[in-house]
């Protein structure tokens, strides 16, 4: 039984942390979008000071990748990272380990 639950601790790990950039990349696109659109009504969550201002970079032609807003990738990336977690997960319940 310790054996099974050891084994859930890295899986557990990667979604709780999967979960977080997901939001965080969710967030981050929402801020692309206010930016481009001339939508934001103020300061973003990420605007600590003049060097780090997530709306600067959001701005730039450094918040795209192949015509894509990063935050897209980032999500793509979570995604594909929960999607693989939740097939090993089944993979080893069927094999019953």
């Amino acid at each position: 039984m310790k054996d099974q639950r050891q084994g859930l601790i890295a899986p557990a790990l990667v979604v709780v942390l999967s979960l977080a950039g997901l939001i965080g990349s969710l967030y981050l696109l929402d801020v692309f979008y206010e930016v481009r659109l001339g939508t934001a009504s103020g300061d973003s969550f990420c605007t600590v000071s003049e060097t780090v201002n997530c709306e600067k970079v959001a701005a730039s032609e450094y918040s795209l990748f192949l015509g894509v807003p990063l935050a897209v990738w980032g999500i793509l990336f979570y995604l594909w990272l929960l999607f693989g977690t939740g097939m090993q997960w089944l993979r080893r319940k069927s094999q019953g380990l």
